[in-house]
């Protein structure tokens, strides 16, 4: 916005838009999106283990799609010894079908693994070589379970409960900032390099999500290359990525709209956003080639993600610092962010314990790690907003938001000078 007094150009507050990663996941969707599963045999294993309550039992149903004209014999294995006992090592496939009972022994997760191990043909001689044919095509039919036995499902229940809660709690937290630029027009005080990064960080993001739960041959690969577990994507987390896309969009959008001053996204931000859209673009190009998978390509991806949720926040502790005052940042969207990833950390810690899986847990850096660097990040915040920067005059809102603030209004017992001045347009 250009003002009277001499303002700065417009162009200066534009936040790149990455066209390279639009064209890198456009790319993706092009060569995978209408991928099949393939008419090959394939094992399909039926039930839900995925929460099975220690010394308790549940049956699977294990099919062959689609059934082999013979007999088939399949071997049932697990990866951890101890965890649960299987009613049967070996499942007879007559007509394509047969059940397998799984008790849980010891809390923790084993993987359950369904694989061919022979096909019994007719001794006809004259139905041989057709039997044999089919039994060739099954051969290499696979499937894998992973099984989850727990201590308690009462805490299966509270760790879901937590995980809506930290779900709604880190969704709305996008709007304090969205409705506090709206209410005092403009923009200042907020890091248009937090913004660059979260629109980088979540577009990634959106991406992953969908191509992992909508592509299907992605999700095969995938499956195949964990043994057989399923895309770790739900539904929610696609509304999740595109809610707070959606949301980092307005916010941007914003920036256009309000007074900004003189903020704009610095070198260092761009650099480094034109460092991770090149290795993004590059990587894709590679995939693309045929020299890497898309799976791999998804993988590699999600690292930006990563990176940028650990650098985010350090351009708007600074801004804060600089200005030694948070007034233009909202202090609700920091509270419903320490509220989620509280949450998150407790959800972990309790399935933890539950699923015997401390050690997983607090291994993985990718969730408990980087959520824990942003508590970290919230705490700062919060001391900067209630104990080292307390003032909360804010001498860039518009007059009504400032009233609204609990200012005194020149309306409302101002003095007669400053009433006129309002009156005629000037405040």
């Amino acid at each position: 916005m250009m003002t009277a007094t001499g303002g700065h150009d417009s162009r200066r507050a534009c936040l790149p838009v990455p066209p390279l990663l639009a064209c890198a996941y456009l790319l993706l969707f092009f060569v995978n999106g209408i991928a099949a599963v393939g008419d090959q045999p394939h094992i399909s294993v039926e039930g839900d283990v995925s929460n099975l309550v220690l010394n308790h039992d549940q049956v699977l149903r294990v099919r062959l799609e689609p059934p082999a004209s013979v007999p088939v014999t399949v071997a049932v294995t697990t990866d951890v010894a101890g965890i649960v006992t299987q009613s049967a090592t070996k499942l007879t496939l007559s007509n394509g079908t047969a059940t397998v009972r799984v008790r849980g022994d010891e809390a923790g997760t084993v993987l359950l693994t369904f694989k061919v191990a022979s096909t019994n043909e007719t001794s006809s001689s004259s139905s041989s070589s057709s039997s044999s044919s089919s039994g060739l095509g099954v051969a290499y039919a696979f499937a894998a379970k992973r099984v989850y036995v727990i201590h308690s499902h009462a805490l299966s229940v509270v760790s879901t409960v937590i995980g809506w809660t930290y779900f709604v709690a880190w969704s709305i937290s996008f709007y304090p900032q969205t409705i506090l630029n709206y209410r005092r027009k403009t923009v200042i005080g907020l890091s248009f390099d937090f913004l660059a990064y979260n629109l980088l960080g979540f577009l990634v993001y959106f991406f992953y999500n969908v191509a992992l739960f909508g592509i299907p041959s992605i999700s095969e690969a995938y499956g195949a290359t964990h043994h057989g577990e399923s895309v770790p994507v739900a539904l929610n987390d696609i509304v999740f990525a595109s809610h707070a896309l959606l949301l980092t969009g307005v916010t941007i959008a914003q920036c256009f709209v309000y007074e900004r001053g003189d903020q704009k996204v610095h070198v260092t931000t761009r650099v480094a956003l034109a460092i991770m859209v090149s290795f993004i673009a590059v990587c894709a190009a590679v995939a693309g080639a045929g020299k890497l998978s898309w799976l791999d390509f998804l993988t590699w991806s999600s690292y930006i993600k990563l990176v940028i949720t650990l650098i985010k926040y350090i351009p708007q502790a600074v801004l804060n610092f600089r200005r030694k005052s948070t007034v233009g940042w909202s202090i609700g969207n920091i509270l419903l962010d320490f509220t989620g990833g509280s949450l998150s950390i407790l959800q972990m810690l309790l399935d933890g314990y539950n699923k015997n899986e401390f050690n997983v847990v607090l291994g993985n850096f990718t969730k408990f790690g980087l959520g824990f660097i942003s508590v970290l990040f919230d705490v700062l915040f919060m001391i900067q907003h209630y104990v080292l920067y307390r003032d909360r005059s804010d001498k860039h809102a518009t007059v009504a938001h400032r009233h609204d603030d609990g200012e005194r209004s020149p309306l409302n017992g101002g003095d007669d000078d400053e009433k006129a001045a309002l009156l005629r347009g000037h405040v």
